[in-house]
């Protein structure tokens, strides 16, 4: 479709018409929810309840001024609308790379619906989380579980819904881990086939072929904090009570729970919703020496129990 009329896609079970190309994301034909546009953006908001540096926010609109950056501003609001205005020469990788990211994790919590930071894979027991600190591993693990045959479900943000009946379901992101070189390296993936993030970046985007990729809201699990450790073997930590949900609320993704609490007060319950139902681990790795396979047994040993 041309960019005059828009391009349709869907991403966390939403509809989206962008007026900016979005090749990640899976085509759609249905009424859009959700519109990207371009247009003028302000550098601030008035009285926010987030003030950060570059990152202000209230219930229903949020901002981001990284013009040194991205070379553009982004406003997001009442989780319908995100507008772009170009404020410079960035680049339209690094432009699509804060839409799908930042500006979307603003705009599923202004839908009620809490990002975490992780990879979402889907099992026989329903779906999981993958998550951890930056360099922490949880792409590769990822894409090692899935070489092994779990579906991908979605990569880096992972948004959960709250739904009717209590259950807490992940909803698909888009067909793609993305994956640091020396990740592929290590598990075989020939680069030279592979889509490169940013041409100054040594990380790759994993195509996922349609039938091992998760197009439905699956049942949240089990969530796995990955930590590296000055250990010499990986151990398994299950978490209970408050541990479980310190541990979630630490995970946000780009947002700080204390801050996001103020600006969304439903985010307490949803955390606490998301700890009741899902297992919850810390898996401790060793910094160096540790096989992929070692840490992918450890996971798929503790979801058979």
């Amino acid at each position: 479709m041309s960019p005059r009329q828009g391009f349709h896609y869907r991403i966390y079970d939403l509809n989206l018409t962008s007026a900016i190309p979005l090749p990640e994301l899976m085509p759609a034909n249905g009424p859009p929810d959700v519109h990207i546009r371009l247009g003028a953006v302000p550098r601030s908001l008035e009285q926010p309840a987030i003030d950060g540096l570059i990152r202000q926010a209230r219930r229903d609109v949020w901002l981001l001024t990284a013009e040194h950056i991205t070379g553009a501003r982004f406003l997001v609001r009442q989780g319908r609308e995100v507008v772009v205005e170009r404020v410079g020469r960035g680049r339209d990788d690094v432009v699509r790379a804060f839409l799908l990211s930042s500006c979307m994790s603003a705009l599923i919590m202004q839908r009620g619906l809490p990002p975490l930071h992780g990879n979402a894979l889907v099992g026989e027991q329903g779906a999981m989380l993958l998550s951890g600190n930056a360099g922490a591993g949880k792409s590769t693990l990822a894409l090692a579980l899935h070489l092994r045959g779990f579906r991908s479900l979605a990569d880096d943000l992972s948004a959960i819904r709250m739904e009717s009946d209590g259950a807490c379901r992940v909803l698909p992101g888009y067909p793609s881990i993305k994956v640091w070189a020396d990740a592929c390296q290590r598990l075989g993936v020939n680069t030279s086939e592979l889509k490169q993030i940013r041409p100054e970046l040594h990380k790759y985007h994993y195509p996922i072929p349609p039938n091992a990729f998760c197009t439905r809201p699956t049942r949240l699990h089990a969530i796995y904090f990955l930590t590296a450790k000055p250990i010499e073997r990986p151990k398994l930590k299950p978490l209970e009570g408050a541990a479980k949900l310190r541990e979630i609320q630490s995970h946000l993704f780009k947002f700080r729970f204390a801050e996001a609490q103020r600006v969304w007060p439903w985010l307490f319950g949803a955390m606490i919703a998301i700890a009741s139902q899902a297992r919850v681990c810390i898996i401790e790795r060793p910094k160096s020496g540790c096989s992929l396979d070692e840490l992918a047994d450890l996971i798929e040993n503790d979801l058979r129990q």
